[in-house]
């Protein structure tokens, strides 16, 4: 959870309070890729997270946040087992890679966004992300 609270606080940071998403952000949602996953699984392995930290994964769509910085956001949700506690973070990234993150950002509470499993991170640790 050390790597989430870290990079969601960040997020907040670069994308500043807002209640909701717009329209034509949530109209632009696709479903997560591999390399988006990857780039996850990296940070979370990196900050010391692993097997069995986290359960009930999920990782949302991604959206083109701010289209002129080509910065794009998506949420990861799930439990910590050692304080069973839920925690949803959104997540900012461009080229590939994680620029911040924001627990419980109200963004991700957007009843258009969609959410996908995310076993790998449930698993996390079983073996090295690449």
């Amino acid at each position: 959870m050390k790597f989430l609270l870290a990079a969601f606080a960040g997020l907040l940071l670069l994308t500043g309070c807002q209640t909701s998403v717009p329209e034509s952000v949530a109209s632009s949602q696709t479903p997560p890729t591999d390399s988006v996953k990857r780039e996850v699984l990296r940070t979370a392995y990196r900050m010391g997270f692993r097997d069995r930290d986290i359960y009930g994964a999920q990782i949302s769509s991604v959206v083109l946040l701010k289209p002129e910085k080509n910065i794009y956001a998506f949420c990861v949700s799930g439990f910590g087992r050692q304080y069973n506690y839920p925690a949803r973070y959104g997540v900012s990234m461009r080229d590939g890679k994680i620029l911040g993150y924001t627990l419980d950002d109200i963004r991700c509470q957007d009843s258009r966004l969609k959410y996908y499993p995310f076993p790998e991170l449930n698993n996390l640790g079983r073996q090295s992300p690449a």
